[in-house]
C-alpha cells in the first residue's frame, strides 16, 4: 500500500524483506515516491536515489519504468529544481 500504517512498529517487532515480486508490485505505480518525500530526519534525497539504483536494477534495467519515476519525481518537486537535479544525479549506472 502506498501509505504509511497508523502507527510505526514496535521495537522488536519483526521486519520482513519484501521479495521481488511484491517489490516490482508495490513499484509499478511511482505514488511510493510521495511518502519517501514526506520523510523527514533522514537523507531522504540519498535515500530516493539509492532505492531508484536499486528497483532499476530489480527490474533489470526498465529505462521506461526510469523515465516514468523521473517524470513523477520532477512533478513532485515542480518547486524544488536544485534538490530534483541533485536527486536524479546520484541515479547513476
Amino acid at each position: 500500500f502506498h501509505y504509511l500504517p497508523p502507527r510505526p512498529p514496535q521495537i522488536h517487532q519483526a521486519v520482513f524483506q519484501c521479495d521481488r515480486q511484491e517489490v516490482m508490485q508495490f513499484t509499478d505505480s511511482p505514488d511510493f515516491l510521495r511518502i519517501l518525500l514526506q520523510i523527514t530526519d533522514a537523507p531522504v534525497d540519498a535515500l530516493i536515489a539509492a532505492a531508484l539504483r536499486e528497483i532499476y536494477l530489480l527490474r533489470q534495467g526498465d529505462r521506461a519504468w526510469l523515465v516514468t519515476v523521473g517524470r513523477h519525481l520532477s512533478l513532485l518537486l515542480k518547486d524544488d529544481y536544485d534538490r530534483l537535479r541533485h536527486i536524479l544525479g546520484q541515479v547513476h549506472f
